[in-house]
């Protein structure tokens, strides 16, 4: 059952979570106030317990405009997003290349009300032994009952802690820049990355048109990576005849493309 992260969600809205490879980051787009405008692109950070120390990306990444789609390269490196820069009101896909770590900004304080987290419910990293008492484990006797208290089995179970350690350094950019070989005259949208960064994926309506079965409108394209550059999309054949198809994802091993198909106003969740 989905549970709600309380560190990261506000009364705006949350949405488009990526994760980084290393599992150090947690991207996504939020409307929360005093952001630059619009939509803007968050980081939160995982502290070995829970996600936290949220901060927005920067000047370099944020507009006034929305920013939104996130999508990060396997080596962390680069940076994808979607945003209307060009007053055009055409969606498009920018990149932003990562600073080297040593030009980062370090992390402020782990958060004080990050507590450690046992599996047992309680706040103690003491194990907790039968007699209640914490930390010994005691003796057995032949009949694998505790000396001293030879009424009562041997319980006692291995607690394990999870401690809190320091934040990862808030990542820093250079500034975005749009990605040519990504984009076309229509709106292209929702970058998604392999895990290998060898192929992106999107989302974009460029060949948009009307059918007999009714109007074709988004469809996923993908591009290859060759030695560090990005090919001009090719279209995904989903065998869809109408409607659209947005929202493109891929498992990390790379064999399965999830993504969201709506027609006649229903939205699924397909995998391909």
């Amino acid at each position: 059952r989905p549970v709600v992260i309380d560190q990261i969600n506000t009364p705006a809205n949350e949405r488009g979570p990526v994760f980084s490879r290393d599992g150090k980051y947690l991207f996504f787009s939020s409307d929360r106030e005093g952001g630059k405008g619009g939509d803007d692109l968050y980081v939160a950070r995982w502290n070995g317990v829970q996600w936290t120390g949220v901060e927005p990306l920067g000047d370099t990444v944020n507009t006034e405009a929305s920013e939104y789609g996130p999508g990060v390269s396997a080596d962390g490196m680069y940076l994808y997003f979607s945003s209307v820069r060009d007053g055009s009101g055409k969606e498009d896909i920018l990149v932003a290349k990562r600073k080297l770590e040593s030009d980062e900004t370090e992390a402020a304080q782990n958060s004080k009300d990050s507590n450690s987290i046992v599996n047992d419910g309680s706040e103690s990293g003491d194990a907790v032994a039968s007699d209640g008492e914490k930390g010994k484990a005691g003796k057995r006797n032949k009949n694998n009952k505790r000396k001293g208290n030879k009424s009562l089995p041997e319980i006692a179970a291995k607690v394990t802690v999870f401690e809190p350690h320091a934040l990862p350094p808030v990542p820093i950019y250079e500034q975005a820049q749009l990605v040519d070989h990504l984009n076309s005259g229509a709106d292209d949208l929702q970058p998604a990355l392999t895990a290998r960064g060898d192929h992106v994926f999107l989302a974009s309506d460029r060949d948009r048109q009307e059918t007999e079965e009714g109007e074709k409108g988004f469809a996923v394209y993908f591009s290859r990576v060759v030695e560090g550059k990005v090919m001009a999309p090719e279209k995904v054949d989903l065998y869809i005849d109408e409607g659209n198809a947005t929202d493109p994802a891929v498992r990390m091993d790379g064999f399965d493309l999830l993504f969201c198909f709506c027609r006649q106003g229903c939205i699924r969740a397909y995998y391909f």
